[in-house]
C-alpha cells in the first residue's frame, strides 16, 4: 500500500512517500503563495523520485496552515484522510 503525507507550511511544502510501510521518497520546496499548486508540485517530485504516480495512493494525509487547501483529488480515492496541525486535528475513517 502507498500512502502519501504532505506537509503545507508558511514557507515550505512538504512530502514523504511510503510504500508497504517503508520511507521511498521524500521533497521540500518553497511553498510560495499558492499552497495547492505546492502541494501538487511537491507531492509529484517525492512520487517521481519514489517512480510512482498519484493512481497508486492508497491513503493521502495533509498536514500544516495551507492543510485545507491540499485538494482531495491530489490522490484518487484517499481512505483515511486525516489532518493533524498545530492548531486543530480531524480525522476520517472511511470504509471501501
Amino acid at each position: 500500500m502507498v500512502t502519501a503525507g504532505v506537509d503545507v507550511g508558511a514557507i515550505t511544502a512538504k512530502a514523504a512517500i511510503f510504500s508497504d510501510g517503508e520511507l521511498r521518497a521524500t521533497a521540500l520546496i518553497f511553498a510560495g503563495y499558492d499552497r495547492e499548486v505546492a502541494a501538487r508540485q511537491v507531492l509529484d517530485q517525492a512520487l517521481a523520485q519514489a517512480q510512482l504516480n498519484r493512481a497508486q495512493i492508497s491513503c493521502l494525509v495533509a498536514t500544516g496552515y495551507g492543510r485545507v487547501q491540499v485538494p482531495a483529488r491530489t490522490a484518487p480515492s484517499p481512505r483515511s484522510p486525516a489532518t493533524p496541525g498545530a492548531r486543530t486535528s480531524s480525522a476520517l475513517k472511511c470504509t471501501p
